[in-house]
């Protein structure tokens, strides 16, 4: 058996770290397995669709490294496709006309709730005769299709993670299959496509658990073997709340706009599920080491933004100097527009001496403030008695900035004998050059801001 996964988002938003994982774990799943994975957009609900949207989620999926082999396949082009399988299923007297408004519905409901029982559909248009269905049709009231449950039986799927899982059919409604304007349901398209393009394992969230019911029933009725399913757990909050898709910093764009690397969500999303013996893993690596045997069945995992900035970071230190100075110029230029006069060779001096500093793309503005913008000193913060003495001295081997490791070394001995701490002469040093006591090393500093540059700044 060849394995087929598929990602199946909606285009109605920006797609966000849920989808993101389901994507990640069924490419995973599929390369670890040699096999493909599918994307297929699904936009047969007209209204909430966003123009551009499945276009979006092909680039994103693209910045991420998550290849996809087979699509973008759209629902909305497959509806012949669906017609030809619903009209099988009329033919076979296995689904039938609906004819219950919205608010007949939702009426229904409110009584099953009244009575503390479960909400399911009591099957009011079930038993219409012909004429009565004759009559309701010439008077043009809109109505879907349901396909039939058999409510004495039981379905069962095979879960990765949970083994298998049994569904008694009485609990849940016959299944809508169209909406009141012919259009098809969620419910009954993916059947159909997990169907006809031979999807092997449906990777979706724990929300979809119930569904798979649902859509068992729909194979079962076609007499087609079902897949195997793995419901990914839920992301919830540090306090165990689902995140919800509007939580700030959820979405890939706001990520993406903040400075996490693709490298380090993918790596992070991924990490979240079981224990990994090694944090930092490429997509590559994650590939080979990922365990699918041996997967925890748990209801929610917690979302640690903490540790996505420390992973983050170790991705910041872990990639190319190229490629880090392509991923942070776009933030550099947005803080300080002088800055697209850099070389790469010279940016890449600037972020190599201070990445350890970062743990996003967005801390380069920070990071390399007093590169662009001269700190504004307060004398006051500097040691009066001192200050003299070590101006004095540095003045003395101002000669020597050119080498940045003469210099220091000079000073350095100096100072000693003139019995004035280090970490005076270099906080001293320091502050000048960027306006704080704390930052790279003074050999660095002169070495990025040039002997001028730094014996202007110290007064000398």
């Amino acid at each position: 058996m060849t394995v087929r996964v598929r990602f199946a988002p909606s285009p109605t938003g920006d797609i966000h770290l849920g989808n993101i994982r389901i994507a990640l774990f069924n490419y995973l799943f599929a390369r670890q397995k040699g096999g493909k994975i599918i994307l297929r957009i699904e936009d047969t609900d007209a209204e909430r669709n966003i123009e551009g949207a499945s276009h979006k989620i092909e680039s994103d999926l693209k910045w991420l490294g998550v290849a996809i082999d087979e699509g973008p396949f759209f629902q909305s082009e497959r509806t012949k496709l669906y017609d030809e399988k619903l009209f099988k299923l009329i033919e076979h007297q296995k689904v039938y006309r609906c004819f219950c408004t919205s608010a007949e519905l939702d009426l229904k409901r409110k009584k099953y709730l009244a009575l503390k029982k479960p909400p399911r559909y009591d099957r009011t248009c079930f038993v219409f005769s012909d004429d009565v269905i004759k009559q309701k049709i010439e008077a043009k009231l809109p109505f879907i299709w349901r396909l039939q449950l058999n409510h004495d039986a039981m379905v069962e799927i095979d879960g990765m993670a949970r083994g298998k899982t049994a569904f008694e059919l009485k609990n849940f409604s016959d299944v809508a299959l169209t909406r009141s304007d012919g259009s098809f349901t969620f419910m009954f398209v993916n059947f159909v496509d997990d169907w006809l393009m031979g999807i092997t394992h449906v990777i979706r969230g724990e929300d979809h658990l119930t569904n798979s019911a649902l859509q068992a029933a729909l194979f079962d009725a076609f007499s087609v073997p079902l897949p195997t399913f793995w419901h990914l757990p839920f992301l919830c909050d540090a306090k165990g709340k689902k995140l919800s898709k509007r939580e700030p910093g959820f979405a890939l764009d706001d990520l993406r706009t903040q400075g996490f690397l693709p490298q380090a969500i993918c790596n992070y999303l991924a990490i979240l599920t079981g224990t990994h013996a090694q944090e930092v893993q490429s997509l590559q690596e994650l590939v080979q080491n990922f365990d699918f045997e041996n997967l925890h069945g748990t209801g929610s995992i917690r979302y640690d933004n903490d540790k996505l900035r420390w992973l983050n970071h170790q991705w910041i230190e872990r990639i190319a100097q190229s490629e880090l100075v392509e991923r942070v110029r776009p933030y550099l230029e947005k803080a300080y527009p002088q800055s697209t006069k850099l070389s790469d060779e010279k940016l890449g001096l600037l972020v190599s001496k201070i990445k350890s500093d970062l743990e996003t793309l967005g801390d380069i503005a920070t990071a390399l403030k007093f590169y662009f913008v001269e700190p504004e000193l307060d004398d006051a913060a500097i040691n009066a008695e001192t200050r003299a003495e070590i101006s004095g001295i540095l003045d003395r081997y101002k000669e020597q900035l050119g080498d940045p490791e003469v210099f220091v070394k000079s000073v350095q001995h100096t100072a000693k004998q003139e019995a004035l701490k280090a970490r005076e002469v270099w906080g001293y040093v320091r502050y000048r050059l960027t306006g704080s006591f704390d930052g790279p090393s003074v050999r660095d500093l002169i070495e990025m801001l040039g002997a001028q540059e730094t014996r202007r700044r110290l007064g000398l």
